[in-house]
């Protein structure tokens, strides 16, 4: 009974002040808890918003901040929760508050438990009397006197406060306490309000170069435009520093890093902004690596298709060719397109197609183009993060155009008249660089209305590049007649089906068709004319010798009196003197010259008068020894030999004027004119000859047409005598 009632009036009591004791610890712990929690935020936030730190160090200070309040809620809470207050230990307690017990309350509370010992030393009696007694003395005393409520108040106050101060920043201030929840919890980059606000120009966040290229960062300042925004930046390699930006208008702000060669990280700060790190990539731009140039000529001029060795960036081929260029990339690329110079710059030929898809190196790509124009073409590249290159390679095609079939065609010994038994001399040369398809000799006859005729050619292949012939055509295989004018050219074409087919055509040789005698006629006036001419030229070399002896004889008047002793023959005369002396014997040389030339002219003007007579059957044994052994070997002698020996040895006066060779040079001048009048003597001789024949032919011309008119008159009045009867 004394036990019922020593746990209902006592235990009961100790538990009690066991648990307030417990809400007490645990309340304290709370707000040391609270405090140190409110002022590592408090200074988490001030860090913060003063210095932006960056997320690694908000994640560091966050997990510092979580460290210390794990430790701290183990020590002030974990340890007041796990901490025995138990019957016993608040026993314990109030004996030390209340001495005079003398142990009796924590020998009771032992007993209670059931702590009394093995039963061969325990007293029943005494327990109970232990028991009682402790119930008695504890009657009066007052448990909860051993409770401190100044610490609990003023914890609960600093709890209360606690939260007071969190629910007033919330609610005074959300937008700071919500930018410093997302920064600092959530680890979000969130930014603080501020008064300037720098914006960098990457739309990707990504500031992306080319290697060696200067990179550009540029940033505008929103809000409040600070006076200075500084660039902080840290290579790679391990290389930082700070640049301070230029301005740029009101409120724009550009730094430049010039030839940039590894990557970096950088960041801007000016006024109370500080942006986050910004990567800086750096990659190769797309290159052509090589090139190569392969041409497909077109089929008609009969050529292997063909490529260029490595390295050669420049092809001419014909029009109508095919080009294929293959390029290898140095890396993969999105984009690969043709461009072709013009005038106004560059034009797009189009997108090529992939060859072989794409490759982590080496991309290869090939487009095919039938030029019409010479042209540059380049190939414009660009990868996936936007680099194109810069200095692309450049292939030059330079397109050839067909030329036309050359033609020549020549008729020897013909001038613009013939006979209508003439054989004409036609001598032909065809060529074209890549075969001709037709060679042909065409004629037409004005009065059939100039409709053309093909001469046939048997002799000629298709494909030939080069063709020549020479054939006698005659004349009277045509059925000509005098007064008809017959038109002689030559024709090629080629192959060419892609601009052409070129046609080409000699220069066209009109002759008119005369008859026989008028042919003679007008050979006759011609030899007359040249007869003349020669004339001219007898009298221009003797009056050539008339000044040559005058020369000579001023020159012996000159020889110095002891030629031996002298370097050269006119070295004793004064230079004067002998300056004028050069400059006549140079006149005579040159006049000398010129008359060599006029009696080569007339050479050949009287071997074609030999030849038209050849050509149009008309030479005889007779004229082929006056005009070809009288007449046209001595002038070829007189103008290739006699003429061109007086004009050497005239320049030798010049070098030594003496006797002897002055002699020398005479001589050659009097041989000379005597071969020009046995020459002018043939001319004549055969002259007269012709003048008496053009007069027999003149007589039997006009005999002829007094027979022609009497018949004319006979058979007009037999018709009238006839006709009246």
């Amino acid at each position: 009974m004394d036990e019922t009632r020593f746990q209902t009036d006592v235990v009961s009591r100790l538990t009690r002040l066991g648990r307030r004791l417990r809400s007490y610890a645990l309340a304290g712990g709370v707000a040391t808890v609270m405090v140190f929690a409110l002022a590592a935020g408090m200074v988490q936030f001030l860090l913060d918003y003063t210095f932006r730190l960056p997320w690694d160090m908000r994640a560091v200070l966050l997990v510092v901040i979580v460290v210390a309040l794990f430790w701290m809620g183990w020590r002030h809470l974990w340890r007041a929760w796990r901490f025995p207050f138990g019957s016993r230990e608040m026993a314990c307690l109030i004996e030390k508050r209340h001495p005079q017990l003398r142990s009796v309350l924590i020998s009771a509370v032992q007993f209670a438990s059931g702590h009394v010992g093995a039963e061969g030393f325990n007293s029943p009696g005494l327990v109970r009397e232990v028991v009682r007694r402790a119930r008695r003395e504890t009657a009066s005393i007052a448990f909860d006197g051993v409770l401190q409520r100044g610490p609990v108040r003023r914890s609960l106050v600093v709890i209360v406060a606690m939260i007071g101060i969190v629910v007033a920043a919330f609610g005074l201030r959300p937008d700071l306490m919500g930018i410093w929840l997302d920064r600092n919890l959530l680890l979000l980059d969130t930014r603080w309000p501020q008064h300037t606000n720098l914006l960098v120009d990457l739309p990707d966040g990504v500031l992306t170069g080319a290697r060696g290229d200067d990179l550009e960062v540029r940033a505008k300042a929103i809000g409040e435009v600070p006076r200075t925004v500084s660039i902080i930046f840290e290579f790679d390699s391990g290389t930082s520093g700070k640049e301070t930006m230029i301005g740029v208008g009101e409120n724009e702000f550009r730094h430049t890093f010039g030839r940039v060669m590894e990557p970096f990280r950088f960041r801007l700060k000016g006024g109370d902004a500080e942006t986050p790190w910004y990567k800086a990539q750096l990659a190769d731009r797309p290159r052509v690596e090589s090139a190569r140039i392969s041409v497909t000529p077109p089929a008609y001029a009969g050529l292997e298709p063909f490529v260029l060795p490595e390295g050669d960036r420049a092809v001419e081929t014909l029009l109508g060719s095919e080009v294929v260029f293959d390029v290898q990339i140095n890396k993969p690329v999105v984009r690969a397109e043709l461009m072709s110079a013009q005038a106004h710059g560059f034009e797009s030929v189009g997108f090529p197609a992939q060859a072989h898809g794409l490759q982590p190196v080496g991309d290869a790509w090939s487009v095919t183009i039938s030029p019409t124009e010479t042209r540059m073409y380049h190939f414009e590249l660009e990868d996936e993060i936007g680099l194109v290159n810069k200095r692309p390679v450049r292939l030059s095609v330079r397109v050839l155009k067909d030329a036309a079939p050359r033609v020549r065609m020549e008729v020897r010994g013909v001038s613009d008249i013939i006979t209508a038994q003439a054989l004409l001399p036609v001598e032909l040369e065809f060529s074209d660089v890549y075969g001709l398809a037709r060679a042909e000799l065409i004629y037409r006859i004005a009065r059939e209305e100039d409709a053309a005729h093909v001469v046939p050619l048997e002799a000629f292949n298709a494909g030939a590049k080069l063709f020549e012939t020479r054939l006698n055509w005659p004349a009277d295989s045509v059925a000509l007649v005098a007064g008809d004018r017959l038109t002689l050219f030559a024709e090629a074409e080629d192959f060419n089906d892609v601009s052409g087919p070129s046609v080409a055509r000699s220069g066209d040789m009109i002759l008119r068709i005369v008859t026989r005698d008028e042919l003679l006629g007008e050979l006759a006036r011609r030899e007359q004319e040249y007869r003349q001419e020669f004339e001219r030229a007898l009298e221009q070399q003797e009056d050539l010798r008339r000044q040559l002896l005058t020369l000579i004889g001023t020159s012996r008047g000159l020889q110095p009196a002891r030629p031996l002793e002298t370097s050269s023959a006119t070295s004793g005369v004064e230079p004067g003197v002998k300056r004028e002396l050069s400059a006549r014997v140079a006149m005579l040389e040159r006049r000398q010259r010129q008359i060599a030339g006029q009696v080569n002219l007339l050479r050949q003007q009287f071997e074609q008068v030999l030849a038209e007579l050849e050509v149009n059957g008309l030479d005889t044994a007779t004229i082929r020894q006056r005009l070809g052994e009288g007449i046209v070997m001595p002038l070829t002698r007189l103008a290739k030999r006699d003429l061109v020996t007086a004009a050497d040895l005239l320049r030798q006066i010049d070098r030594d004027p003496g006797p002897e060779t002055a002699g020398r040079a005479d001589a050659t001048q009097v041989a000379v004119l005597n071969e020009m009048r046995l020459i002018l003597s043939s001319m004549l001789k055969w002259e007269g000859f012709q003048e008496a024949v053009t007069m027999l032919r003149e007589i039997l011309r006009l005999q002829r047409d007094l027979r022609e008119d009497t018949t004319e008159e006979i058979e007009r009045r037999a018709v009238e005598i006839l006709g009246g009867g």
